[in-house]
Order: structure tokens, then sequence, then C-alpha cells
């Protein structure tokens, strides 16, 4: 039997105005022998109160509201769920009306692809507070390209004048201390930032850090939500991109995971 090929899809999902949700990395197992796959699985309830409520959002439809479920029900779903498709997944959730975390896979460390934008455009916000700058129109406008339309380039540039060392930092004061942060900008190097690695639990902290946190400023947190100025455009860190481009960012990371 051949190696199994590794596919990869990667999105934030969430806001906290009435939970959050983070679903990082599902990497779906498929063997070349017929009718298998596999998947490894392992959920990991941190809590034993049950969830009021859980919020989600995916690339094809808008946030729903669940039945309510205890994080044993949440988990038994996740675990079928998983091995109905052969895939593995990450969850984090957080229900701030009941200070309630629940996590699946919590600790699993995959590739970050494009969802490292929202820590590189928190850096570059930081370096900006604490230097009293503004940004440009130009780097304004990369903000723009690289959070609406997931631009790769737009992200090499802000990364080039952030500096990892900055990024890393920024991971630090958010409390990330399973991600794992690369600084080259050639797509598809050992070393691109595309390959990042971080854990569920890691951008649930992220997550909850730009929403609650003086990391920074409540300008620059009411930016880093809307980067492109529209209203309706990041209601939530699960809108950061739009679906259109998170589906052609699925495409790609799939080819270059299948490739790698």
């Amino acid at each position: 039997m051949g190696k199994p090929t590794v596919s990869r899809r990667l999105l934030v999902a969430g806001g906290l105005g009435v939970g959050g949700a983070v679903l990082v990395g599902v990497a779906e197992h498929q063997a070349h022998g017929p009718g298998k796959s596999s998947a490894t699985r392992s959920a990991t309830p941190s809590i034993d109160a049950p969830l009021s409520s859980s919020t989600t959002a995916t690339a094809s439809a808008p946030p729903t509201v669940s039945t309510p479920r205890t994080p044993a029900q949440l988990s038994a779903k996740l675990e079928a769920y998983q091995r109905s498709r052969g895939i593995r997944l990450g969850v984090a959730l957080y229900d701030h009306r009941v200070n309630a975390t629940f996590t699946h896979e919590g600790s699993w460390r995959t590739e970050t692809f494009s969802i490292i934008k929202v820590l590189l455009l928190a850096a570059v916000l930081r370096r900006c507070q604490e230097q009293s700058l503004s940004l440009t129109p130009e780097q304004a406008g990369l903000a723009r390209a690289m959070m609406a339309e997931s631009d790769n380039k737009a992200a090499d540039a802000l990364l080039t004048w952030v500096g990892v060392a900055q990024v890393r930092r920024v991971a630090r004061l958010f409390g990330l201390t399973s991600t794992v942060i690369r600084e080259g900008t050639t797509e598809g190097s050992s070393n691109w930032w595309g390959y990042s690695t971080t854990t569920p639990t890691d951008q649930l902290k992220l997550l909850r850090g730009i929403w609650t946190t003086r990391i920074l400023t409540a300008a620059n947190r009411d930016y880093l939500k809307t980067p492109d100025d529209r209203s309706d455009s990041v209601a939530t860190l699960g809108r950061v991109l739009p679906a259109a481009a998170i589906d052609r960012r699925v495409e790609h990371e799939e080819r270059l995971g299948q490739s790698r």
C-alpha cells in the first residue's frame, strides 16, 4: 500500500458575541489502497458543565446556533464525524456567558496557512502602536488585500516590514505557547510563513485576546476585525476571509499539501 496523501483545510471560525469557536486544521488522510482511510482521534473536553450554545461558521454558510450539548455529547459528535469522513480535526470553543471552554484535539499542531495572517496584522498594528505610527496608505492597502482577499504577496510585504521577531513577540504577548512562526516569503519553501504551525487552543487564545485584552488599543482591535472598512466584512474572526477567498485558498492549500 502506498503512502497516504494528506490534504489540509484550515479555517478560523467564531466570535465572542454569543460564543467563540475555532476550527484549526482538517487533515484528510486518504490511503491508496481500496476502502482504506485513517484518522487519529482524541477528545479532551476541559469542562463538565453543559455548553449552552456554540456559534460556528463555515465557508459556505452563515453562523448557526446549535442545540445545547454537553462536552461529552460534542466529543461524541466530533468522533463520529471524524470516523465517517476519515479525517482528523481540532476544535476549540469558548462560551463567554457561562465562562466555559471546550476543546477537541486542542493541542493538535498543524500548519496555519492563511490563518497566520490574523497574527501578522496584529503584530503590524502593535508595532505601529508602540512607535506612535499610523499605517501608511500603502500598508493599509496591503492589510485589506491580505485579510479580504487572502493575498499572499501582501502578507509577504507586511512580514518583511514588521519582521518575524515582532510577530513572534506578539504571539508571546497573546500567550500562544504552541505556535511556531516561520519567516520565509517564498511560497512552498520549507520555511515559508504558511507552514507555521499552531493549535486550536492557541488560536482561541488569539481570538479571545483580540476581543478582550489591551495588547492592542480599542481602535486597533476594531481595525483588525474590519480591515477593509466594510461594516459587514468581519463581524467575527470566522468571517475574516470571504467564502470565495476561502474556497480558493482551500484548493491551493490542498494542492500544496499533496505535493509535499
